[in-house]
Parts: C-alpha cells; structure tokens; sequence
C-alpha cells in the first residue's frame, strides 16, 4: 500500500476516536483503560477495508512514534519517582523485581517456546519485552489506597519500566 498524508491522517484519525470512545466506556465501568483499549486494538487490526487492514502505518512513522512514547515514559517515570520513597523502597523492590523478572522469563520463555514454536532465543527476547507492569496500570488499581505493599508494588513496576524503556533504546 502507498502511504499519502491523507491515508495516514485518516488512520490517526480512526485510533484516536477509537481510543476516546473505549476510555469513555471503560470509565463507566470503573476498569483500568489498557485492557480495553488493548482488546479494541486487536479488534481494529481485524477490520478489513477496500481487501486491506482499516489502520495501517508506515513502518518508519511507527518506530518515530515509539521513540517519542519511550521520551514520554522515561519523562513521566522520573517525575513519579521521589528520592525519600527511592531510599525506602529501592532495595525491596530490587530483590522483588529480579524475583518476578526470573519467574517471569522462566515461565514466559518455556510457554512461547513449546506453544508458538518460537527458537529459543527470540522466545527469550519476547518474554522479556512482554514481561513489564506499567506504573500508570498499577496507580489506577490502586486509586488513593495507601497501603505500603501497593506502594512497593506501584515503585517495583516504575523501576521496572525505566529499566525496561532503557533496555529497549
């Protein structure tokens, strides 16, 4: 497919409606917006228009985007990140985050490997892009519950993202 301003306008367009309209319900229901707007997502890949995906992007304006949503987690991890609560919480949720990141690799590679069929290489590399919590996932599950093992679980998963989002620049 040839990619023209209007065909990738369109497609933003078509995401950003897409977006507000599962945030809007996802609200109503009272459930964290990445599960559905992940479920809507996968949904929208399957649309097919004129014998072609409905969205579609060039590769190049794809990676563009990534970067500048790998600036935009690196910027939001480092404001949430407090040096008073960083020397409380830093060495329990080290020791947590290495804890679940073995279990996760372990469990995620195994699975990829014998399910998908993957070598055992890039299932190793799948498992461990696939295997981070996202800091904003854990605030909203939290809400303004003050609880010390939710805010060593909410410090684990920002560690975890700033690790991972520097792993992968």
């Amino acid at each position: 497919m040839v990619f023209t301003a209007i065909s990738i306008v369109t497609s933003l367009v078509i995401v950003l409606l897409i977006g507000l309209v599962v945030s809007i319900i996802s609200s109503r229901f009272n459930v964290p917006d990445a599960l559905f707007l992940i479920l809507a997502g996968m949904a929208v890949g399957q649309i097919p228009y004129a014998g072609e995906p409905l969205v579609q992007f060039p590769e190049l304006f794809l990676t563009s985007m990534a970067l500048v949503a790998l600036a935009l987690i690196l910027f939001d991890v480092s404001t949430r990140i407090k040096l008073k609560q960083f020397d409380k919480l830093a060495i329990q949720s080290t020791k947590l985050t290495m804890v679940f990141l073995f279990f996760e690799l372990l469990l995620m590679t195994v699975a990829s490997w014998v399910l998908l069929d993957i070598p055992l290489p890039i299932s190793l590399l799948l498992s461990s892009l696939i295997a981070g919590t996202s800091s904003d996932v854990m605030t909203s599950i939290a809400g303004s519950v003050k609880n010390k093992m939710l805010d060593l679980v909410t410090f684990e998963s920002i560690i975890r993202v700033s690790r991972y989002s520097l792993y992968l620049s």
